[in-house]
């Protein structure tokens, strides 16, 4: 089994080199991850259930558009979200596996590789 904190060090004594106070380096992640989740969030659920609901066809063929279009940058915002975490873990020597955002990444980020 590979050990991913041995293969994240390398980039993590690089940002730790670039002197981050550690206010920035433990909440930085969970701020910038809280801003992703609960205002892009918001408009991405608000835009798919307006779509559902407003009996508008224009406006909800409007929110339906807004919703496809948003939902991808949402999903690569929290999957580098989720990169970034596990790399914040390793500047601070927390350890990966028993993290709970090393297994939150499976409930956020549901994604089936291959077939």
């Amino acid at each position: 089994m590979v050990n991913l904190s041995a293969v994240l060090e390398p980039i993590a004594a690089w940002f730790r080199s670039l002197g981050v106070s550690e206010p920035i380096v433990h909440w930085g992640h969970p701020v910038m991850m809280a801003i992703v989740v609960f205002v892009m969030g918001s408009f991405v659920g608000l835009t798919g259930w307006r779509s559902k609901l407003v009996e508008d066809k224009d406006a909800a063929l409007k929110s339906r558009t807004d919703h496809h279009s948003k939902t991808p940058w949402m999903f690569l915002f929290m999957a580098l979200g989720y990169t970034c975490g596990v790399l914040s873990l390793v500047m601070q020597h927390q350890p990966i596996m028993e993290s709970s955002h090393f297994w939150t990444r499976y409930l956020a980020l549901p994604v089936k590789l291959g077939d």
